[in-house]
């Protein structure tokens, strides 16, 4: 397996299924920016609200071949290992397809994922062991807590402004150095007079 980032935005994205399953991978692209639609019979509530807040499509029917012509990602998550099965064989070459229940059926394994802001931890053991995943994302998660989204912005804005400015090379690494220190991370008052020492330095 090779551990990728995908950009979906704009992107068209199926999910087959309703249930829980389809809740839980759908939680992590409802903010990508995809076009996601939902095929199923049926539908739990958190995915009836998604659909209300115009952030997916759904269609309550079969899935059928004809169904998944035209999606760049799609995600088999119904409760039926038959019906997965299917839709990963009727996927074109082409396609990105997910198979909940069988991984080694699809082209793509999803893994456990943690996102504080832009920054994005994925845990996988390729299927081995869904138990150490589930251990090792709460042990990241408790590590990297909600604090890290905001600082990963702070770093962000810096490079933005370093990378921007006419400084000379080495004086752009000695900050990017710098801005990463824990001190910014624990005392976010700090980062307003590091932007201020930015400036200072470009004159």
């Amino acid at each position: 397996m090779y551990p990728v980032m995908l950009n979906l935005a704009s992107q068209k994205v199926l999910v087959v299924g309703g249930g829980e399953i389809a809740t839980r991978k759908l939680s992590s692209l409802i903010d990508t920016g995809a076009f996601i639609q939902v095929i199923s019979l049926a539908f739990t509530d958190r995915i009836m609200r998604w659909a209300e807040e115009g952030k997916l499509e759904l269609k309550e029917k079969s899935i059928e071949k004809k169904d998944i012509a035209g999606f760049f990602f799609i995600i088999a998550a119904t409760h039926s290992p038959d019906i997965n099965h299917c839709i990963a064989q009727w996927a074109s070459p082409q396609q990105l397809i997910n198979v909940v229940d069988k991984m080694e059926k699809g082209n793509v394994v999803i893994p456990s994922h943690i996102r504080r802001g832009d920054l994005s931890i994925a845990i996988s053991t390729n299927g081995a062991s869904p138990v150490l995943t589930k251990a090792i994302k709460k042990e990241l998660s408790e590590k990297y807590d909600e604090s890290f989204g905001d600082f990963v912005s702070f770093l962000k804005e810096c490079r933005e402004m370093i990378n921007s400015s006419s400084l000379e090379k080495e004086v752009k690494l000695q900050l990017l150095r710098e801005c990463v220190h824990s001190s910014y991370l624990e005392q976010p008052q700090l980062r307003q007079l590091f932007f201020k020492k930015i400036e200072e330095l470009k004159g």
